[in-house]
Protein backbone atom coordinates (compact mmCIF):
# COMPACT_ATOMS: atom_id res chain seq x y z
CA UNK A 1 0.00 0.00 0.00
CA UNK A 2 2.84 2.38 0.83
CA UNK A 3 4.46 1.62 -2.49
CA UNK A 4 1.23 2.54 -4.27
CA UNK A 5 0.93 5.85 -2.37
CA UNK A 6 4.55 6.68 -3.12
CA UNK A 7 4.01 5.80 -6.77
CA UNK A 8 0.94 8.08 -6.97
CA UNK A 9 2.94 10.96 -5.44
CA UNK A 10 5.74 10.43 -7.92
CA UNK A 11 3.21 10.29 -10.77
CA UNK A 12 1.75 13.63 -9.65
CA UNK A 13 5.19 15.23 -9.62
CA UNK A 14 5.96 13.80 -13.04
CA UNK A 15 2.66 15.22 -14.37
CA UNK A 16 3.92 18.69 -13.43
CA UNK A 17 7.21 18.18 -15.25
CA UNK A 18 5.85 16.20 -18.16
CA UNK A 19 2.21 16.85 -19.12
CA UNK A 20 0.01 13.72 -19.13
CA UNK A 21 -0.26 11.68 -22.29
CA UNK A 22 -2.21 8.64 -23.39
CA UNK A 23 -0.35 5.63 -22.04
CA UNK A 24 -1.04 3.71 -25.25
CA UNK A 25 -0.34 6.20 -28.06
CA UNK A 26 1.33 9.16 -26.27
CA UNK A 27 -1.25 11.72 -27.46
CA UNK A 28 -1.28 14.80 -25.20
CA UNK A 29 -4.38 14.78 -22.99
CA UNK A 30 -5.53 14.45 -19.37
CA UNK A 31 -6.94 10.91 -19.36
CA UNK A 32 -4.84 7.73 -19.09
CA UNK A 33 -6.27 6.43 -22.36
CA UNK A 34 -7.35 8.78 -25.16
CA UNK A 35 -10.73 8.48 -26.90
CA UNK A 36 -9.06 7.24 -30.09
CA UNK A 37 -7.44 4.30 -28.27
CA UNK A 38 -10.67 3.52 -26.39
CA UNK A 39 -12.42 3.52 -29.77
CA UNK A 40 -10.06 0.76 -30.93
CA UNK A 41 -11.34 -1.59 -28.21
CA UNK A 42 -13.74 -3.95 -29.92
CA UNK A 43 -16.58 -4.99 -27.62
CA UNK A 44 -17.68 -8.61 -27.64
CA UNK A 45 -21.24 -8.44 -28.88
CA UNK A 46 -23.81 -11.22 -28.81
CA UNK A 47 -23.79 -13.98 -29.65
CA UNK A 48 -21.09 -15.05 -27.22
CA UNK A 49 -20.61 -18.10 -25.03
CA UNK A 50 -22.75 -17.83 -21.93
CA UNK A 51 -20.00 -19.25 -19.74
CA UNK A 52 -16.72 -17.76 -20.94
CA UNK A 53 -17.76 -14.87 -23.22
CA UNK A 54 -16.04 -16.21 -26.35
CA UNK A 55 -17.78 -15.20 -29.63
CA UNK A 56 -19.96 -18.00 -31.07
CA UNK A 57 -22.43 -18.57 -33.90
CA UNK A 58 -26.14 -17.79 -33.55
CA UNK A 59 -27.00 -21.50 -33.39
CA UNK A 60 -25.08 -22.15 -30.16
CA UNK A 61 -25.36 -21.08 -26.56
CA UNK A 62 -21.88 -22.32 -25.56
CA UNK A 63 -18.54 -22.37 -27.37
CA UNK A 64 -17.03 -25.73 -28.33
CA UNK A 65 -14.57 -25.62 -25.44
CA UNK A 66 -17.24 -25.07 -22.77
CA UNK A 67 -19.62 -27.51 -24.44
CA UNK A 68 -17.11 -30.38 -24.50
CA UNK A 69 -15.10 -29.64 -21.37
CA UNK A 70 -15.71 -29.77 -17.67
CA UNK A 71 -18.34 -27.33 -16.51
CA UNK A 72 -16.72 -24.24 -14.96
CA UNK A 73 -17.16 -23.30 -11.31
CA UNK A 74 -19.25 -20.26 -12.24
CA UNK A 75 -22.64 -19.88 -13.88
CA UNK A 76 -22.05 -17.01 -16.26
CA UNK A 77 -19.33 -14.75 -17.70
CA UNK A 78 -19.16 -11.86 -20.11
CA UNK A 79 -16.04 -10.35 -21.69
CA UNK A 80 -15.71 -6.57 -21.87
CA UNK A 81 -13.96 -6.69 -25.22
CA UNK A 82 -11.77 -8.67 -27.56
CA UNK A 83 -8.36 -9.28 -26.03
CA UNK A 84 -6.43 -7.59 -28.82
CA UNK A 85 -4.86 -4.25 -29.80
CA UNK A 86 -5.55 -1.41 -27.36
CA UNK A 87 -7.34 -3.53 -24.75
CA UNK A 88 -4.57 -6.13 -24.61
CA UNK A 89 -1.89 -3.44 -24.41
CA UNK A 90 -3.76 -1.57 -21.65
CA UNK A 91 -4.31 -4.74 -19.59
CA UNK A 92 -0.65 -5.74 -19.87
CA UNK A 93 0.55 -2.26 -18.83
CA UNK A 94 -1.95 -2.15 -15.96
CA UNK A 95 -1.19 -5.62 -14.67
CA UNK A 96 2.57 -5.92 -15.17
CA UNK A 97 3.98 -2.40 -15.55
CA UNK A 98 2.46 -0.57 -12.59
CA UNK A 99 0.23 1.69 -14.69
CA UNK A 100 -2.46 1.90 -11.98
CA UNK A 101 -3.99 4.98 -13.59
CA UNK A 102 -5.49 2.56 -16.13
CA UNK A 103 -7.81 1.15 -13.43
CA UNK A 104 -10.32 3.99 -13.90
CA UNK A 105 -10.79 3.80 -17.69
CA UNK A 106 -10.66 -0.01 -17.78
CA UNK A 107 -13.06 -0.25 -14.83
CA UNK A 108 -15.50 2.13 -16.51
CA UNK A 109 -15.40 0.13 -19.74
CA UNK A 110 -15.97 -3.07 -17.74
CA UNK A 111 -18.90 -1.52 -15.83
CA UNK A 112 -20.44 -0.37 -19.14
CA UNK A 113 -20.11 -3.86 -20.61
CA UNK A 114 -21.87 -5.35 -17.57
CA UNK A 115 -24.72 -2.89 -18.07
CA UNK A 116 -25.25 -4.07 -21.65
CA UNK A 117 -27.92 -6.69 -22.37
CA UNK A 118 -27.44 -9.81 -20.28
CA UNK A 119 -26.90 -13.17 -21.91
CA UNK A 120 -29.80 -15.61 -22.31
CA UNK A 121 -28.20 -17.97 -19.76
CA UNK A 122 -28.08 -15.23 -17.13
CA UNK A 123 -31.78 -14.55 -17.73
CA UNK A 124 -32.51 -18.26 -17.24
CA UNK A 125 -30.53 -18.43 -14.00
CA UNK A 126 -31.96 -15.19 -12.58
CA UNK A 127 -35.35 -14.66 -14.28
CA UNK A 128 -36.89 -12.68 -11.41
CA UNK A 129 -34.05 -10.27 -10.77
CA UNK A 130 -33.36 -7.10 -12.66
CA UNK A 131 -29.92 -6.94 -10.99
CA UNK A 132 -28.51 -10.28 -9.82
CA UNK A 133 -25.29 -8.75 -8.44
CA UNK A 134 -25.11 -8.76 -4.64
CA UNK A 135 -21.46 -7.86 -4.16
CA UNK A 136 -18.39 -7.32 -6.30
CA UNK A 137 -15.57 -9.55 -5.02
CA UNK A 138 -12.13 -9.13 -6.59
CA UNK A 139 -9.92 -12.17 -7.12
CA UNK A 140 -7.39 -12.30 -4.28
CA UNK A 141 -3.73 -11.89 -5.15
CA UNK A 142 -1.14 -14.12 -3.49
CA UNK A 143 0.75 -12.12 -0.85
CA UNK A 144 4.08 -12.74 -2.59
CA UNK A 145 2.72 -11.38 -5.86
CA UNK A 146 1.10 -8.48 -4.00
CA UNK A 147 4.43 -7.57 -2.36
CA UNK A 148 6.28 -7.63 -5.67
CA UNK A 149 3.57 -5.75 -7.62
CA UNK A 150 2.48 -3.40 -4.83
CA UNK A 151 -1.22 -3.59 -5.71
CA UNK A 152 -4.00 -6.02 -6.64
CA UNK A 153 -5.17 -5.09 -10.12
CA UNK A 154 -8.45 -7.00 -9.69
CA UNK A 155 -9.24 -5.02 -6.55
CA UNK A 156 -8.54 -1.69 -8.28
CA UNK A 157 -10.86 -2.66 -11.15
CA UNK A 158 -13.52 -3.96 -8.76
CA UNK A 159 -13.58 -0.63 -6.89
CA UNK A 160 -14.29 1.24 -10.11
CA UNK A 161 -16.92 -1.28 -11.27
CA UNK A 162 -18.66 -1.22 -7.89
CA UNK A 163 -18.68 2.59 -7.78
CA UNK A 164 -19.84 2.99 -11.38
CA UNK A 165 -22.60 0.38 -10.98
CA UNK A 166 -23.73 1.33 -7.47
CA UNK A 167 -22.87 -2.12 -6.12
CA UNK A 168 -21.33 -3.12 -2.83
CA UNK A 169 -17.72 -4.35 -2.85
CA UNK A 170 -16.05 -6.77 -0.44
CA UNK A 171 -12.33 -7.37 -0.80
CA UNK A 172 -12.10 -9.52 2.32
Amino acid sequence: MRAMILQEMCNGLLDLLYPPRCILCSAAQTESICHQCIGKIRPVTPPFCDRCGYPISLDNQLCEKCESGQEPFFAWAQAMGEYSSSLRQAIMLFKYNGKTSLAAPLGKILAESLGSPASPLMNLIYPDLSNPVDTVVPVPLHRTRYRSRGYNQAELLAKVVATESGWKMDSH
